[in-house]
């Protein structure tokens, strides 16, 4: 069993960032002493790493936008679970494809 403040100390990560992380999550106290709320030290993978940016270049574009296109009755949720990316980047990206009228310019090494 862990605490949030153990957490804190072990990572260097500010109390308030775990304690939003625990919200965005669901995530429940195991058990409760007093005003100590104490977690699983499982928690403490989940909520410690810091989530991958994602930055979409030319290449990781042209590939979303093939993947959509290849399955267009897909639900973009289920498109964007399988990509591992976000349903907001998903989105961003074929939003952005879109008001291009369906094209991507991409830099060439000519």
């Amino acid at each position: 069993m862990i605490t949030i403040k153990e957490i804190s100390q072990k990572r260097n990560i500010p109390v308030e960032t775990l304690y939003r992380r625990l919200k965005r999550f669901n995530i429940e106290p195991r058990t409760k002493k007093i005003n100590t709320n104490y977690y699983n030290n499982n928690v403490e993978v989940l909520i410690a790493n810091k989530p991958k940016r994602f930055f979409p270049n030319q290449l990781k574009k042209i590939k979303i936008i093939e993947y959509y296109l290849m399955f267009e009755r897909q639900p973009k949720k289920a498109t964007a679970d399988e990509l591992g990316i976000t349903y907001n980047q998903f989105c961003k990206v074929l939003k952005e494809w879109k008001e291009n009228d369906n094209c991507i310019t991409i830099k060439s090494r000519l």
